[in-house]
């Protein structure tokens, strides 16, 4: 399990996100020659009272748009009307790099998906795409291309 995203609510309560599997994962599984390269099973949604030290509202979400994808939240967001903006980056297990998708997901605050959207870097999917950090409707990432591209994306 990982935690990548903590967004405070006010109160000692706050939501995190990140991703898990429900078996155990070698780290050889997910690390390439030492970097993270690989999701690990599904992304997740829960929040945590930090004065009862306990956690409610478990939530788990996979990539919407094909099969045998894990899928990792890498940033979080909230918006004045309570909803989620959350950076994901999913992969197509028994595939190899080129399977990699970056996406924006909009949660409402009763944690149902209003929008997941790819992200493709000049409208390319054959452009590896990443989905590092979000603010609202706007996510930066990175190409795994040549050259390296950093890039920033404004979801309407």
């Amino acid at each position: 399990m990982t935690f990548y995203g903590i967004w405070y609510n006010g109160k000692d309560k706050y939501t995190i996100c990140g991703g898990y599997a429900l078996t155990p994962v070698s780290i050889t599984d997910i690390t390439k020659d030492g970097k993270f390269f690989k999701p690990i099973g599904s992304g997740y949604l829960v929040d945590y009272d930090a004065k009862t030290n306990k956690f409610s509202n478990w939530t788990t979400f996979n990539y919407p748009y094909g099969t045998n994808y894990e899928t990792h939240f890498e940033g979080l967001s909230r918006s004045k009307s309570g909803s989620y903006q959350l950076s994901a980056v999913s992969i197509q297990t028994g595939g190899d790099i080129n399977t990699v998708q970056g996406s924006w997901v909009e949660v409402s605050k009763d944690r149902k998906v209003q929008k997941w959207v790819n992200l493709n870097y000049n409208n390319d999917p054959k452009i590896i795409t990443t989905s590092n950090s979000v603010a609202g409707n706007s996510v930066v990432g990175i190409t795994l291309s040549d050259p390296v591209v950093a890039y920033q994306a404004v979801i309407e």
